[in-house]
């Protein structure tokens, strides 16, 4: 946690998590990709959605039947997914607070692109290292080869306060399923979103 990149974004979602709330919820983005994880599952089996932010796909997939624990570093993103009625635990994606096997499914939308990419391989192993074998991954994460700061264009600073900054790594299909395999993941499929990024869509078996 001593990382800038990481510590920086846990800030701004800190102060914009009502924001971010707002803007992704009801809106015309599909949600269904969580479905990936439920893929051979056990009725009831035990989720973790990791970085799960307000905790919309979180309280889907308990809709779904899911024992179903939402994980996040910011404490704003953690206060709105409980009011959504989701056991949630605070923690970094790098080192997870489970133990070896605990889970039958990991996903995670939108968080990976926050880790450094000299992480990416370690984090993956961390979560593979917490599902079961045979138990799955859903993942969405951006596509690109890029990495840096981005501001935040929705919720601007009040005047005279910094910028609200967050650090990206996108990563391309080649990248992102070799990161996969050396964490000892089996990658099944990799599917494309566009909204305003262009998105991974990734199944894995543990």
């Amino acid at each position: 946690m001593n990382d800038d990149r990481v510590a920086s974004t846990r800030t701004t979602y800190d102060l914009i998590a009502d924001d971010y709330h707002a803007r992704n919820t009801g809106g015309t983005e599909p949600r269904d990709w969580y479905d990936e994880v439920t893929v051979g599952l056990p009725p009831g089996g035990r989720v973790a959605d990791l970085g799960c932010g307000p905790g919309l796909d979180a309280a889907a997939l308990r809709e779904k039947g899911f024992d179903t624990v939402g994980l996040d570093l910011s404490t704003s993103m953690l206060f709105l997914a409980r009011g959504y009625g989701v056991p949630v635990v605070q923690g970094d994606l790098r080192r997870l607070p489970f133990r070896d096997g605990a889970l039958d499914g990991v996903c995670s939308s939108a968080a990976l692109l926050h880790v450094p990419r000299e992480e990416t391989v370690a984090t993956l192993a961390e979560w593979r290292r917490v599902t079961r074998p045979g138990g799955a991954l859903a993942l969405v994460t951006s596509n690109g080869d890029d990495e840096g700061w981005e501001v935040v264009p929705y919720a601007p600073p009040p005047e005279g306060e910094p910028d609200r900054r967050r650090w990206f790594v996108h990563r391309t299909r080649d990248e992102l399923v070799t990161a996969l395999g050396d964490a000892g993941w089996t990658v099944e499929h990799v599917g494309a979103r566009e909204s305003h990024r262009r998105w991974h869509l990734v199944r894995a078996r543990a």
